[in-house]
């Protein structure tokens, strides 16, 4: 049996995933060098910060958005893939931690100043165009 939660759309799956998990997200993230560590919603995977990076450097077209809260001294960038669209990748890959709308893969760390740049960039890109921001709190 289906149950609302199933039949909700992606992007309110999305928000309340930031609303709810926001704040272990990042605290992950900011120590994570080498893990994607991405969260479904529907037919989508998420990524953000570190993890973000990883998804983008794999797929270079992945959707971008950045979460603005209250709760954060700095913006969040987050990056979206159709679960169709990581299949293959999922297939030709072994995670190391899987569960229903969580998984983890062991990737190659990132330079730092890289990151820096691409993360600077997106913020700029979304800036420039406040509708791009996700507003939580």
């Amino acid at each position: 049996m289906r149950s609302d939660y199933d039949n909700e759309p992606c992007g309110v799956k999305l928000v309340r995933l930031i609303n709810t998990q926001s704040l272990s997200i990042a605290k992950r993230e900011i120590k994570n060098a080498n893990k994607m560590c991405l969260y479904r919603t529907g037919e989508y995977w998420h990524g953000f910060e570190h993890s973000a990076y990883f998804l983008a450097r794999i797929f270079p077209k992945v959707q971008a958005f950045v979460v603005n809260s209250p709760n954060f001294p700095f913006t969040i960038v987050g990056t979206s893939i159709l679960d169709k669209d990581f299949k293959k990748y999922q297939q030709n890959h072994d995670a190391i931690r899987r569960k229903e709308d969580y998984i983890e893969y062991e990737v190659s760390p990132f330079a730092p100043l890289e990151y820096g740049d691409w993360h600077m960039k997106k913020v700029k890109l979304f800036t420039e165009d406040v509708d791009g921001f996700i507003r939580v709190g």
